[in-house]
């Protein structure tokens, strides 16, 4: 069985580039989420290069949301059992504006829309008909 989570929060330290014992790179991370005694720390594990270069911008205490499967393990501590969340990032969104690169032009696109992303405007809006409601 498998199961997908979508986990927000801050980052808890800077994220960092590991190498597997097979010689593939990886970042991993740890997010705090909640708040008071109901604090819960998720380890980010991520594989995918996009995710990890997001990731790898980012440094303590900023906001990042994660999705992927996760697993949730249990371990002893003192006598006391606790539990161990995992999370395998697929995407990573972070608040975080990206850099412009140089000759990155963006001068083509119209200004935004009613969506306000910025994208261009559809030829013919489908919706925009003679219909009185």
């Amino acid at each position: 069985m498998s199961a997908t989570a979508l986990i927000s929060g801050r980052l808890w330290r800077s994220p960092e580039r590991k190498t597997s014992k097979a010689g593939k790179q990886f970042v991993t991370a740890t997010i705090r989420e909640g708040n008071g005694d109901a604090v819960t720390r998720w380890k980010v594990l991520c594989f995918s290069e996009a995710g990890c270069e997001e990731l790898l911008r980012l440094s303590d205490g900023d906001s990042v949301a994660v999705s992927g499967d996760f697993k949730v393990e249990t371990y002893d501590k003192g006598g006391e059992l606790r539990l161990s969340h995992t999370i395998f990032a697929e995407r990573v969104i972070s608040a975080r504006r990206q850099k412009r690169q140089r000759g990155d032009d963006r001068s083509g696109l119209e200004p935004a829309t009613a969506n306000g992303l910025g994208e261009r405007a559809p030829e013919s809006d489908p919706l925009n008909d003679d219909l009185p409601f």
